[in-house]
């Protein structure tokens, strides 16, 4: 039986990149709305990069109007925040 991997593909294609999450955390430091908060939090979550204070301020934004999002949008708050060790 032959290989079932594509031949002249060795890696699979990148989700997000860190260019992508600048470009977000750009769009959420110009204009704090829930979609560019939950945009730049799920591309953080995704990344693994859970240092940077601004994402853990988008963050704390979605908690704050979770009224207004979706759970989902919700969770990925609480699973960042909750990842820092800084969920309240």
């Amino acid at each position: 039986m032959g290989d079932i991997r594509p031949q002249n593909d060795t890696q699979a294609p990148r989700i997000e990149s860190p260019k992508s999450l600048m470009e977000k955390k750009h769009a959420w430091l110009e204009n704090q709305s829930l979609y560019l908060a939950v945009d730049l939090v799920g591309s953080a979550l995704i990344l693994g990069k859970f240092t940077d204070p601004d994402v853990t301020k988008a963050a704390k934004f979605i908690k704050e109007h979770s009224n207004k999002v979706s759970s989902l949008g919700v969770q990925l708050a609480i699973l960042f925040l909750d990842d820092k060790g800084d969920l309240l």
